[in-house]
């Protein structure tokens, strides 16, 4: 492969999609007491969904950082960092500005600066995070991991050694803090630890490696299948029910059903739902402004056609066609005449380029 040369992943800009608009789902019927519509709990699937995004990122970045290091025997770190810069940046800090205008002075703002040193889980778990932001919690989460990752992937030998102790000791981790949090009758040990997520994308890292190295070529095609349609099922469950089955371990059986989609999908071997189509691509390339715009969309929807006009929606689906059809609308824009502009200098730091990677 040479610097010029694009790496494709065939159905990953789709299954993007599908995570994202099941967030904006989630969150709609969880918020849509404003719609004048009875009230809804927040649906397992937008965690869930979150765990495909962590995932697949995982596994992109890793393989692109593989890439480079195997073509120029090096990575370009400072290059690394440059990319993360003007992918995640822009829009990250532009929507906290619109949250301060749009919400004038949001309840607690003064803990804003958690945001801006890119530890939101924090304000997150404390449930100290301005209005609008919460949901900002898991790009903090992966600036946190792509803050030593490059290094970690340039510098390391024995990397897949690596992985399997980092998302062993997660696990561990995730034990002891459930343990605390159970004997202190407090959740917020087990909420701070769980929210992290390093094991998710360290399993996407490690499907990321056995794939470069071939060891998937081997497998049988209902074996993969198997896989595939057991993700679905689980994903499609956790659209109306949690699954506690598999307790604290649910995120890591999520992330390792989604490593064996995410092979399925781009060696195309008898995939069971393809994900491959020019709408699913549209929607993959601008699931950043979908997962972040979203709440604005929601709150705002709630306060216009609920409160101000007194519309009442006669059912969940009228909701969330109206907040996922205005959300990808605005996704566009922001998208085309936004952040085009800043992915325009992010390939001068590019030599592996990539039409799956979001970030």
């Amino acid at each position: 492969m040479n610097s010029k040369t694009k790496v494709f992943f065939p159905g990953l800009n789709g299954l993007r999609a599908i995570a994202a608009i099941s967030v904006v789902i989630s969150h709609t019927l969880k918020e849509q007491t404003g719609f004048g519509l009875p009230f809804h709990e927040d649906l397992p699937v937008g965690g869930n969904a979150v765990t495909v995004f962590f995932t697949l990122s995982g596994f992109l970045i890793t393989y692109l950082l593989l890439e480079e290091k195997k073509e120029f025997n090096k990575i370009n770190i400072r290059d690394f960092y440059a990319r993360r810069i003007l992918r995640i940046w822009p829009l990250y800090f532009m929507y906290i500005l619109l949250v301060y205008i749009l919400y004038k002075n949001p309840e607690h703002w003064d803990y804003v600066y958690l945001y801006f040193i890119f530890l939101p889980n924090i304000a997150y778990n404390l449930n100290l995070y301005p209005q609008g932001m919460g949901h900002l919690w898991s790009i903090g989460i992966e600036e946190q991991f792509y803050a030593f990752w490059p290094v970690v992937v340039a510098k390391i030998k024995n990397l897949k050694k690596f992985i399997f102790i980092l998302i062993l000791i997660m696990i561990i981790l995730k034990i002891l803090s459930k343990l605390l949090s159970y004997y202190l009758d407090n959740r917020l040990p087990y909420s701070i630890i769980s929210c992290m997520r390093f094991d998710c994308m360290a399993i996407g890292a490690a499907f990321s490696i056995y794939f470069m190295e071939g060891k998937f070529n081997g497998f049988n095609k209902k074996f993969l299948n198997i896989f595939e349609i057991l993700f679905w099922i689980l994903f499609s469950y956790s659209f109306f029910y949690p699954l506690s089955f598999f307790s604290i371990l649910g995120d890591d059986v999520i992330a390792v059903l989604t490593g064996f989609l995410i092979i399925t999908q781009i060696s195309r071997k008898q995939i069971f739902v393809s994900l491959e189509n020019k709408i699913m691509d549209f929607l993959g390339r601008i699931s950043y402004g979908i997962y972040v715009y979203h709440p604005l969309v929601i709150a705002f929807l709630s306060l216009i056609i609920y409160k101000k006009f007194g519309i009442k929606l006669h059912n969940s689906f009228e909701a969330i066609m109206l907040e996922v059809t205005i959300t990808i609308f605005i996704s566009y824009l922001s998208y085309k005449y936004f952040e085009s502009y800043f992915l325009n200098f992010k390939v001068r730091f590019t030599r592996i380029f990539s039409d799956n990677e979001k970030q």
